[in-house]
């Protein structure tokens, strides 16, 4: 309809074509929200969620959101912005309240994000994808370029970026009992090259092993597996677990780098997430009676 006379939120859906065709970096949900009016990408509040993604909507800091999966809270209350990520590949769509939201919904002053995960259905079908980068397919960054113009022998840093995955999704018993899965990997290894006047001032020091750059590898695995049942009249069931474990050795590394390879620490994070839901609907008839 052009008007909507029975809510007054405003609103907006993420569908499935979308998130199947709109080039995402390193396939987060949060990445796609910016797609949404008012919803821009902002930092993380927490030293170990630098990898997560974090959005904000309305003009906040990415502190004030509501971020459900499933029905399952995903927000974190200590430092605000998402717990952990979910396997892309088993995002079914999400909405996005942007105002006025109804009394359901609460915890925010910033906006509430609602996200469904896949369903198998009574027909085998699934999907794989990878993906892959190297220093020869980026551009030099700012700080690499004042390094090459100050030593014309600077080679750009080695990077790799490696994601790949896939998901599957069927009958148990048909028009019963179904299930989905799906599994992600991300691997990637870069290094941040040192400013000139950052070597230079390192190098002066005594006894300094000073390297030319420094490593910050990262490792993220996502799974996800849901199964849901129908049990008829009018019933159904659900239980879906997710996971997620990152890794990032050598973290927190600033930008322009101002310290050798021993200045990192090592950030390793495994969270679970598991919802389940039993769902009763009554007919118009019922209700009447």
């Amino acid at each position: 309809v052009l008007i909507e006379t029975t809510r007054s939120d405003i609103s907006g859906v993420v569908t499935p074509t979308e998130i199947q065709n709109l080039p995402v970096l390193n396939r987060t949900f949060a990445a796609l929200t910016i797609v949404m009016p008012e919803a821009r990408p902002v930092g993380n509040f927490d030293p170990t969620k630098t990898r997560i993604g974090n959005f904000a909507i309305s003009g906040g800091d990415g502190r004030q959101l509501d971020v459900n999966v499933d029905g399952g809270d995903n927000k974190d209350n200590v430092v605000g912005s998402l717990i952990q990520n979910f396997a892309y590949e088993s995002i079914q769509e999400f909405q996005v309240l942007q105002h006025r939201w109804t009394a359901e919904s609460g915890r925010s002053v910033g906006g509430v994000v609602n996200v469904i995960s896949k369903s198998g259905t009574n027909q085998l079908a699934g999907s794989g994808f990878g993906s892959f980068r190297s220093e020869q397919t980026r551009k030099l960054d700012f700080f690499e370029l004042q390094r090459q113009a100050a030593n014309s022998s600077f080679e750009k840093p080695e990077f790799r970026r490696q994601e790949f995955g896939g998901s599957l999704g069927g009958p148990i018993a048909r028009n019963s009992l179904v299930f989905f899965g799906a599994i992600e990997r991300f691997r990637g290894r870069s290094n941040n090259a040192l400013t000139q006047t950052a070597f230079s001032q390192l190098s002066a020091i005594p006894g300094a092993d000073v390297v030319s750059a420094i490593p910050t590898p990262y490792d993220d695995t996502l799974f996800t597996v849901k199964v849901d049942w129908n049990r008829g009249q009018n019933r159904s069931m659900f239980a879906r677990l997710a996971y997620q474990d990152q890794s990032s050795p050598n973290d927190q590394i600033p930008v322009p780098a101002t310290a050798d390879v021993n200045n990192g620490n090592t950030n390793n994070t495994t969270n679970y997430s598991f919802v389940a839901g039993d769902t009763w609907t009554l007919s118009s008839s019922k209700l009447n009676q």
